[in-house]
């Protein structure tokens, strides 16, 4: 409760189940959660050791690792209070705190460093790309000679934005191929929603190079 005030905890009461509560973490409205079984108080009481759940959205590996330490910590000087408290020595059984990350249980950094890296190269190359490719045919002339042909504005810029799309469809497989088989970065959902994601975004990033 001591951190509670400070901006960086909240604390509430939610009888949310395990389906409900991985729909938090899905949504980002909660990164760590603080699971007590329904009975922890009648198992202190007869001296019996209650186990705890920390759950942790492993998503970002760095406030994963940090925010199970802190509640490991907090979890571990309370109980050490009560025990001290009750007159009981601190070996004597108590709140057992139990960590269990969610969508990355290793907590390995490439997992998500893989998954943004292939965001920033698309985005990085495409502006980069596109942005000196029309620049080039402006400064060699060679815009204005297209402007005089027969092509149409949506040929040209069909004309424009297939050939990139192509490069960055190559540049994300080889990054997905590097990820999944070098790196052994799992791969969890759908493809086909991850794909639209990705093609919308790539075409994001080649419409800000125009």
């Amino acid at each position: 409760s001591a951190f509670a005030g400070s901006g960086y905890f909240t604390i509430v009461s939610h009888p949310a189940g395990e389906g409900e509560l991985q729909g938090l973490m899905d949504t980002g409205k909660v990164k760590l959660a603080l699971v007590i079984p329904e009975g922890t108080q009648a198992h202190l009481d007869r001296g019996e050791t209650a186990p705890l759940g920390i759950v942790v959205d492993g998503s970002d590996s760095q406030i994963a690792s940090v925010g199970a330490g802190y509640a490991s910590q907090i979890v571990a000087r309370e109980n050490q209070a009560r025990l001290v408290a009750q007159g009981m020595s601190v070996d004597a059984p108590g709140i057992d705190a139990r960590v269990r990350v969610l969508f990355n249980p290793t907590l390995a950094g490439v997992n998500s460093m893989i998954p943004g890296l292939a965001a920033a190269i698309l985005l990085l190359s495409l502006m980069a790309i596109m942005s000196q490719a029309v620049v080039k045919e402006r400064e060699s002339g060679t815009l204005e000679q297209m402007f005089v042909t027969p092509i149409q504005r949506g040929e040209y810029l069909l004309g424009k934005v297939a050939p990139y799309t192509l490069l960055a469809l190559g540049q994300l497989s080889l990054v997905a191929l590097v990820g999944l088989f070098w790196f052994k970065v799992p791969f969890n959902g759908s493809f086909w929603v991850l794909a639209l994601g990705l093609f919308l975004f790539m075409l994001t990033a080649i419409g800000m190079g125009l």
